[in-house]
């Protein structure tokens, strides 16, 4: 072996030999491999998580510094301050801005004082205040939690300059498309208002996830396994719940499963405010029947059993066929893994087996084993005696 700690300097090509000690060559060998691939923005944003720094993007915050140090210019002051009615309208405009300024965001695994620093900076320049405001809004906060006051200048210029870098790197804000107005800004909001803002909501969102897919509306069916309909220009991508909504990786998915367009993937920093507008622009719709767990296996297996004649021979049937739906000792009898393609196919819903025996369970069905002519075995479930055969007949 190399004694070297440097592990770009031991890559060798399999297959050749390596000839460092010549009295000793070895031969180079693959031990273990697999299929697995990465991209390289699946890299750049674990790197981003655990803190790497992006040469890149270090040269262009130093630029950012620079161009403003030769720009804008503003003043630090101890006894800086913000007007308390401006504080206030932001605060009652956005739940996270109220969290920040009153120190009670526990999202934050940081809670140092550079923490809220930048988040109220971020807050600033996506708001489009000027730069003399997010500087006296950071020193009058620091100020009122009692924390050591900052009146360096570079230390502003560094983070306004950072705060410009996270909004070119999530164009979070776009001036000149309409943004949704905030709650309580004009009032209670009424049904078309709050209908006007959740669609704003969405075209943000199509915005932030690079135009890729155009969200037209994300739907919640309420009932007592709610899922979320995310209606898109040209189809609906229907998740199952919440956290396939908001959990990146799974949306990216289910997106690509539909439509094989695939979502930009963004950093963790970036990710958290589009989960939370995700959120926000939810809008819940009572299920009725096909909401409740029983109800929506009962219209399901409607569906499916109406497209097969139940009542033909089981015994008798040719091997491809054997999946189907059959009626055994007066009872109808189906297999899983075909009620569930049936539901992809119709629905374009994926259902998996721990779901689907949970729905089959909770209208009365029964596992049981058959067996075929030549002693071939297959698990089925046999439906309750609510689903008469005489009523599938074809």
């Amino acid at each position: 072996m190399d004694s070297v700690f440097d592990l770009a300097r031991v890559l060798r090509v399999p297959g050749t030999t390596n000839c460092k000690n010549l009295a000793a060559p070895k031969p180079v060998e693959i031990i273990a491999t697999s299929d697995r691939r990465y991209n390289l923005s699946d890299i750049e944003g674990y790197l981003d998580q655990v803190g790497v720094p992006d040469p890149a993007a270090e040269r262009r915050w130093q630029e950012k510094v620079k161009e403003q140090q030769k720009g804008a210019t503003f003043s630090v002051r101890a006894d800086a301050a913000v007007p308390p009615e401006l504080i206030q309208q932001y605060c009652d405009a956005d739940e996270r801005f109220r969290l920040t300024w009153h120190r009670q965001r526990n999202d934050f695994t940081d809670q140092s004082q550079s923490s809220y620093d930048m988040a109220l900076a971020d807050f600033g320049v996506k708001a489009v205040l000027p730069d003399q405001v997010i500087v006296d809004m950071l020193i009058e906060h620091r100020r009122i939690h009692r924390h050591r006051a900052k009146l360096r200048e570079d230390y502003y210029r560094r983070t306004l300059a950072k705060a410009h870098e996270h909004m070119d790197k999530t164009t979070f804000v776009n001036q000149s498309a309409p943004q949704p107005p905030p709650a309580g800004a004009t009032g209670e909001p009424g049904p078309e208002d709050e209908t006007l803002r959740k669609a704003m909501l969405c075209e943000r969102l199509s915005t932030l996830l690079g135009n890729v897919i155009t969200i037209l509306r994300i739907l919640k069916v309420a009932g007592s396994d709610p899922t979320y309909h995310l209606e898109l220009d040209g189809c609906t991508v229907i998740l199952g719940n919440v956290n396939q909504l908001i959990d990146q990786g799974r949306l990216r998915t289910r997106v690509a499963e539909q439509t094989e367009k695939m979502i930009p993937r963004l950093t963790r920093r970036e990710w958290d405010p589009v989960a939370r507008m995700l959120l926000e622009a939810v809008t819940i719709c009572p299920g009725g029947a096909e909401a409740d767990y029983k109800g929506r296996a009962r219209m399901l297996l409607e569906d499916y059993l109406q497209d097969f004649d139940c009542t033909a021979d089981p015994q008798n049937r040719p091997r491809d066929l054997r999946k189907k739906p059959m009626v055994v000792e007066g009872r109808l009898s189906i297999h899983s893994a075909d009620f569930r393609q049936h539901i992809f196919h119709t629905n374009g819903e994926i259902v998996g087996p721990k779901i689907c025996a949970s729905m089959l369970t909770a209208i009365g069905a029964k596992p049981y084993t058959h067996y075929w002519p030549g002693g071939q075995e297959q698990n089925r479930w046999v439906l309750p005696a609510e689903f008469d055969p005489a009523t599938y007949r074809p």
